[in-house]
């Protein structure tokens, strides 16, 4: 009765995961989409973010769809919502992207950095997919390696992702423009990620822990607190609270343009 609960639990909790990390990019989108601007946000999260969902997603569909005696190819057990979810973030972000070319950017520029890590993720994993599963080897290995290797493609775009977001907001010493909804959502979607992880673990569902969803859940919201603590102690007293219901879309994108400016001006004044 107690193992059918935590079942239960496991289930309704890893829908919930799925739920709040599936939110993420929604409160940011709408206030491009208000604003028709994205100069308050920084580019390479969306860009990064897409190629980091698209790895994600290799990883988890096939590991999904392909039985195999040794724990979904090392990854630990996947859920459907697990799928779902991954596929979802690569409809989103790629909305989130055509908005970054579509409305006005001011200085806010896609960084050589986010195309060169892009370059060389999907060089590195192409690579890799081709000495493993083209070329002559053993087979069950070369499917642990490849899937777990887009798994830690995924992990490695989330460790460096939120830091333009970060320097973004310390270079303006602003967060306007910048929705910390999305990093609400991604702390609480991390959460329950975790919870799910380790009842799965506990309850025997799985033999080992899934390695992609515990770093990814421990990484984002290390990073999600660094976010919230920018917007609402370091900067809070700098932002005009105008709320994203009834904003006043001309008077923000005033304000990002003078912050924009100044953070140029300073630049320019450093060089």
């Amino acid at each position: 009765m107690a193992h059918e609960f935590l079942h239960v639990m496991a289930n309704i909790i890893g829908w919930l995961y799925v739920i709040f990390w599936g939110l993420v990019c929604y409160p940011q989108i709408i206030m491009n989409y208000k604003l028709k601007s994205v100069e308050g946000f920084k580019l390479d999260f969306p860009f990064l973010n897409l190629t980091g969902f698209l790895f994600y997603s290799i990883s988890f569909t096939v590991g999904y769809l392909k039985e195999h005696p040794f724990n979904n190819y090392g990854l630990g057990k996947i859920d459907l919502q697990d799928v779902v979810f991954a596929w979802h973030g690569v409809f989103i972000n790629i909305i989130f992207n055509v908005q970054s070319l579509i409305y006005k950017r001011g200085n806010n520029k896609l960084s050589t950095f986010a195309l060169c890590f892009t370059v060389f993720a999907w060089s590195s994993f192409i690579t890799f997919f081709f000495c493993t599963e083209v070329l002559p080897s053993d087979g069950v290995s070369a499917s642990i390696n490849y899937l777990k290797y887009a798994g830690y493609m995924k992990i490695g775009v989330s460790l460096i992702k939120y830091v333009p977001v970060a320097y973004w907001n310390f270079v303006r010493k602003s967060t306007q423009g910048f929705s910390v909804a999305t990093f609400l959502f991604d702390f609480a979607g991390g959460g329950f990620s975790l919870m799910e992880a380790f009842l799965d673990y506990y309850i025997g569902e799985t033999t080992q822990l899934n390695p992609v969803k515990v770093t990814l859940g421990v990484v984002c919201m290390s990073y999600d607190l660094l976010l919230i603590f920018q917007h609402f102690v370091l900067y809070g007293n700098k932002n005009k609270r105008i709320s994203i219901e009834t904003p006043d879309p001309e008077a923000i994108r005033d304000s990002l343009r003078e912050q924009l400016v100044n953070h140029k001006d300073t630049e320019i004044t450093q060089q």
